[in-house]
């Protein structure tokens, strides 16, 4: 394929992809806030490890939040176990740890405290789990001097 047939394809998926960005993004979720997890300095969980203490954690915070009823909130997670280095160019290993959004609780939820506080108690509630210090939740759209994702 030429490169001019490449561009020119490239640019009818754009022209009519693009143009369902309304139809799109409707899947994507609400996300209102912005959380990075630690586990314990002791430990490293397996990513399979660490997807099980995501689940935990939710259903944790389903229970809090909606006891019997579905979780009706959205929920998305990345796990990191590699972090890129800008300086050298590379990727890194680092400590297994993860990055969450999730949208705000709708209104019928049982939320008694400030959101972000609610959801360290559910994630310290578990075992495996580094200091409350070192856990990170912050509002996505309403936050000051909100830091740049390359500094998450």
């Amino acid at each position: 394929m030429s490169f001019e047939q490449l561009k020119t394809k490239s640019k009818n998926w754009f022209d009519t992809e693009l143009s369902e960005w309304g139809t799109i993004s409707k899947y994507l979720g609400d996300f209102k806030y912005f959380g990075t997890f630690h586990f314990s300095p002791k430990i490293n969980p397996s990513f399979e490890d660490a997807q099980k203490h995501i689940t935990h954690f939710k259903n944790v915070l389903h229970q809090k939040l909606f006891g019997r009823q579905s979780f009706d909130m959205d929920f998305l997670s990345v796990i990191e176990t590699k972090k890129w280095n800008k300086n050298i160019h590379q990727y890194e290993d680092v400590k297994t740890h993860f990055h969450f959004l999730i949208s705000e609780p709708p209104h019928y939820a049982r939320v008694h405290e400030d959101f972000k506080e609610l959801l360290i108690d559910c994630w310290c509630l578990l075992k495996q789990v580094d200091s409350r210090d070192e856990q990170q939740v912050i509002p996505i759209y309403h936050a000051e001097n909100k830091p740049s994702a390359e500094e998450y």
